[in-house]
């Protein structure tokens, strides 16, 4: 800075450190107020856009249970309180400080006391600054670290465990203990406090592992190593373990080996839910239940397609009888709202009319329902229909009943289902896999109601709540392709 007459002229130098100020005022300004602004916007957004971390400049519909969930997450209600305490507390601090230094040096070059001031305002930055908007975004699911995204009513309508999948762990074992070791990246907090967030949720945790010497991504998997890994998965408060079957020593029988940890688990000390994914081998179905699982997978890995679960539905009709209470036939994750997206994705995907037919067979056959899409994403269609709750009714029926299968024509392309609840009350499903808009007709004969019994089937639509007079001798509604109809029915007399 060079003085001329009563002018003062600023060097190159001087604009470069009030530059560098005011950026850093700004900064700091910003990253430690705006944080408490996204969480107001948060609040007040709608439920989807808020979960899928949508920004928003002002509110777009004002829902008071966003507001109440937001004030009832304990870590961002707490990281909260540290932004502000900490942001104050450093102000404070180092204004006061700022300005007792700047007093001292009013004698000294005007210079060092603006890089100080520069040096003050990064130490006020760290100090009150980064660190609670860490834990802000943190809290929020905004970092790329674990964060739990429940769209309201899935877990009431009852969807109570997320489970990860492969790749969670360090590529070798512990060479010291053995032990499978979490991703020190991924979670560089613990699996166990992984666990424990997920349970602080209302939810259930589960894991993944596999029968083979690596799992299908190439981490360690469980071969030889069963009671040690079904401890370790006790320790990490694992409620559920996903059991693949990928690089299996060819000389071992795979029953045994799903034998093997069906005995860990259930000597681990905790209830651990054991879903066997052997892709339907060594007739599977036949010895699941005496080996201790609860679920198992009995087909290949799904696609994002309508052939692609339309196949694996019409593999397992004959199969599930075997399917029933403590230990049930799972034919894989629902597709239902990925659009041709994530990892088992397909050039298009499927459309509405698709993942409802999915949806619905998946409930009319009684299988576990595990979503697959993005939580955050997730399409207000996607979400009414995975939360209906008569489908999901006849899906977790206490009877655990298969239904009966009534093809129309030798092609299975119109597909009537029947199954009987437990009380006392009927599901009917009918189903158009052909291409074309079509009537999917079935004889109440077929399903044991003769015409001159005096009863008809009473329906009512679980899409609409529309309900429909007795009828007689048949039934055949108008069933767009690759869509459905489902019914809740009664058997009435009819006058």
């Amino acid at each position: 800075m060079k003085r001329r007459g009563t002018q003062i002229r600023l060097t190159g130098e001087d604009r470069l450190v009030n530059a560098l100020a005011i950026f850093i005022g700004l900064f700091t300004l910003v990253f430690t107020v705006y944080p408490v602004y996204y969480c107001f916007i948060y609040a007040f957004s709608d439920g989807t856009s808020a979960l899928a971390h949508q920004i928003y400049f002002w509110p777009v519909d004002f829902t008071f249970d966003n507001f109440k969930s937001v004030l009832s997450d304990k870590l961002l209600v707490n990281s909260f309180f540290v932004s502000v305490a900490r942001t104050a507390l450093s102000v404070v601090t180092s204004v006061s400080f700022t300005a007792m230094t700047a007093y001292g040096l009013t004698k000294k070059e005007l210079k060092g006391r603006k890089v100080y001031s520069v040096i003050a305002m990064i130490t006020m930055y760290f100090g009150g600054g980064v660190i609670p908007t860490y834990l802000l975004y943190r809290s929020l699911g905004l970092l790329n670290t674990f964060a739990v995204y429940i769209v309201p009513g899935l877990l009431s309508a009852g969807y109570e465990y997320l489970v990860i999948d492969d790749c969670w762990s360090e590529r070798d074992r512990d060479p010291v203990t053995g032990k499978i070791v979490p991703d020190r990246n991924k979670f560089p907090d613990g699996m166990r406090a992984v666990s424990d967030y997920v349970h602080s949720k209302g939810l259930k945790f589960g894991m993944y592992s596999c029968a083979g010497v690596r799992t299908c991504a190439n981490y360690p998997g469980s071969f030889e190593h069963e009671y040690l890994d079904a401890e370790t998965f006790a320790e990490f408060g694992c409620d559920y373990l996903k059991y693949d079957y990928c690089f299996k020593p060819t000389n071992f029988d795979g029953e045994l080996l799903y034998r093997r940890m069906g005995l860990a688990l259930r000597t681990c000390g905790r209830d651990i839910v054991f879903s066997m994914c052997n892709w339907g081998k060594d007739d599977i179905w036949s010895w699941a239940r005496s080996a201790g699982a609860h679920l198992y997978r009995s087909t290949g890995d799904i696609e994002d397609s309508f052939e692609s679960f339309r196949d694996i539905v019409l593999s397992q009709l004959p199969k599930l009888g075997s399917s029933a209470s403590g230990c049930w036939n799972d034919i894989d994750m629902l597709t239902c709202g990925m659009y041709g997206k994530g990892n088992v994705a397909t050039e298009k995907g499927c459309t509405d009319t698709e993942y409802t037919a999915e949806f619905a067979l998946w409930c009319m056959l009684g299988v576990p329902l595990m979503l697959g899409c993005d939580l955050r994403t997730m399409s207000d269609a996607t979400r009414k229909l995975v939360l209906n709750p008569e489908l999901i009714k006849i899906d977790q029926d206490p009877d655990c009943r298969p239904p009966q299968c009534l093809p129309w024509g030798s092609d299975m392309k119109r597909l009537v289902l029947f199954r009987l609840l437990a009380d006392g009350d009927y599901a009917i499903g009918f189903f158009n896999m052909g291409e074309r808009d079509a009537g999917v007709p079935v004889y109440l004969e077929q399903l044991g109601i003769q015409l001159y019994s005096g009863y008809g089937l009473q329906l009512t639509d679980v899409f609409t709540g529309e309900a429909q007079p007795a009828r007689q001798e048949i039934l055949m509604p108008r069933v767009p392709a690759h869509g459905c109809a489902v019914y809740r029915a009664r058997i009435e007399r009819v006058k």
